[in-house]
């Protein structure tokens, strides 16, 4: 069964993601979508950043959907989260990043 999983990243503005995770539930409320789980990548580059990757791989499903406010939520680096996207999408994984607009999957709830 397809899940949508919250992914949040910590930062200065956002310590705890708080504010991203009441932005991503807005949006799932307003869509009928239950969000079952929020994965946090920690503040700064390097070295979480493998750790994060590789636990959200583990975790995530064929057909599952990952929302978040922006892409910056999967890498610092605009190149680095558009290879984690088609990762993503090898695995059958949707993304949809509210900020930017992204969804490399159409969702039934969204139409």
């Amino acid at each position: 069964m397809s899940r949508v999983l919250g992914v949040l990243a910590a930062g200065v503005k956002d310590p705890d993601g708080e504010e991203q995770k009441r932005v991503i539930l807005e949006f799932a409320s307003e869509n009928n979508l239950s969000v079952e789980e929020f994965f946090v990548r920690g503040a700064g580059r390097g070295e979480d950043a493998p750790d994060f990757l590789s636990g959200l791989l583990e975790k995530v499903e064929r057909g599952d959907t990952l929302l978040m406010q922006r892409l910056a939520c999967l890498s610092d680096t605009s190149g680095e989260a558009f290879r984690i996207l088609d990762r993503l999408a090898m695995k059958g994984i949707c993304v949809t990043s509210l900020e930017q607009g992204v969804n490399t999957c159409a969702l039934t709830e969204l139409d």
